[in-house]
């Protein structure tokens, strides 16, 4: 069983908890009993749930210490990562092919039982693919022309048996698309951000797309969600600035590209992407700009691709790329690099120094660096005292060993931990001390 902690700290307004506990109701199948707040037990909210892969699910955990261990049985299925904000836990599943029991064990650092909670994964409903049907589809291919319909498609089923008459949401993430909600032939047509409708008896779904006349080439990106289950998938819609017949339209796709750096104030450390070039005249030439690498530095064929991305850990925005075919028409290809949004965590445990050697009822110390307090210690040896006072930790060989003189150990290690990381430091010391 893969372990991963998750260390949760006390809610100290009860209505704070009373409202996370109504939260956990929406985010399951069966809805949490009142808020348990039990120093000697431990309560989750709720106990069980049927969930679906890429759906958040939110468990509440009250009781016990307030700081809890959070493990799953099932890692592959359910992974437990650092998803908590007070007392809520919040669970993400992977895909499966199949309905997957999972069991969560929560343990404190206290005294209190385990408890655990039953979460059943069911397969997502929403296929990946996802078909784009342009009206006139040779006019932009491999995209969908500006001003043009599209029929956008999938099917909806589980564990391989389509799903019919099922609720399914056709939402516009971000671009310059919309569906149509008019019947066809209707003038003048109802274009919205969102379009709902039902599968049919295979089990597939349909909305009619329509991209805004004159825009720029761009991508953009859809989402359909079946929404029973609210399972979802979203697609990337390549869209075309159409210039028409006999003036092949110019194109990158995507058309820029943002990477983002895993923590506050870091930037990805040399991110890259592959960028394919589509119409236009070949070959086309890409010229580079200070602190952005690409290769090759010319692409010889319509839909073949090179590769663009940022010299070391740069923070960059919007740097142009420009992009000059044979014909000398140039586009510009923008990328950017920027610093993340989550905390780091901290560095792990570690001792300084780790290598001791401690006389008959002297003591030594050691500074406690990283981690998070917290800390507890130990060590091997039973006649050496291992505490900890803030970020200090101090041995001790006691005196005292028993007459006739008894032979302990000359040597042992000291433990300290904090629940995530831990380090250790050995010493030497007396065979006996009375």
């Amino acid at each position: 069983m893969l372990e991963s902690p998750v260390r949760l700290q006390a809610l100290r307004n009860p209505v704070s908890a009373l409202f996370l506990a109504l939260l956990a109701a929406c985010g399951g199948s069966v809805g949490p009993s009142p808020v348990v707040n039990d120093p000697l037990a431990i309560t989750v909210q709720p106990s069980s749930a049927v969930i679906y892969p890429g759906v958040a699910t939110n468990l509440l955990i009250t009781g016990g210490t307030g700081s809890y261990v959070v493990t799953s049985d099932n890692q592959a299925a359910v992974p437990i990562a650092s998803f908590a904000v007070g007392h809520t836990l919040t669970v993400i599943a992977n895909p499966v092919l199949a309905d997957t029991v999972v069991t969560l064990s929560v343990r404190d650092t206290g005294t209190a039982p385990q408890k655990t909670a039953t979460l059943t994964v069911k397969p997502g409903t929403v296929q990946n693919l996802i078909t784009i049907t342009p009206a006139a589809p040779d006019s932009c291919k491999p995209g969908v022309c500006s001003g043009e319909e599209a029929l956008v498609s999938t099917t909806i089923a589980q564990a391989g048996i389509p799903l019919p008459a099922r609720g399914v949401r056709f939402d516009v993430i971000s671009g310059d698309v919309r569906f149509i909600t008019t019947p066809v032939g209707t003038t003048p047509e109802r274009l919205e951000l969102t379009t709902t409708t039902v599968s049919d008896q295979a089990g597939v779904a349909r909305a009619r797309m329509r991209v805004l006349a004159s825009v720029p080439s761009q991508a953009a990106l859809i989402q359909i969600t079946d929404i029973e289950s609210s399972a979802f998938q979203r697609v990337a819609v390549n869209v075309v600035q159409f210039t028409g017949v006999g003036n092949a339209p110019f194109f990158t796709v995507p058309t820029s590209i943002t990477f983002t750096g895993p923590f506050l104030n870091v930037c990805a450390s040399s991110p890259s992407t592959g960028v394919a070039v589509f119409g236009g005249t070949p070959p086309y030439n890409i010229t580079p700009t200070a602190g952005v690498f690409v290769s090759p530095s010319v692409v010889t064929a319509s839909g073949n691709s090179f590769v663009v991305g940022v010299n070391g850990s740069a923070c960059l925005e919007n740097i142009p790329i420009a992009i000059t075919d044979a014909a000398g028409r140039t586009i510009t290809f923008t990328i950017t690099s920027k610093a993340g949004t989550a905390t780091a965590p901290p560095p792990a445990v570690a001792l300084i120094p780790n290598s001791f050697a401690i006389p008959c009822g002297g003591s030594v110390s050691s500074a406690i660096t990283g981690g998070t307090a917290p800390f507890s210690a130990g060590t091997s040896h039973s006649r050496v005292t291992a505490a900890v006072t803030g970020r200090t930790l101090t041995l001790m060989r006691v005196t005292g060993d028993p007459v006739p003189p008894a032979v302990f150990p000359t040597s042992g290690t000291a433990t300290v931990t904090d629940g995530t990381s831990s380090a250790s430091a050995t010493f030497t010391v007396p065979a006996n001390c009375p």
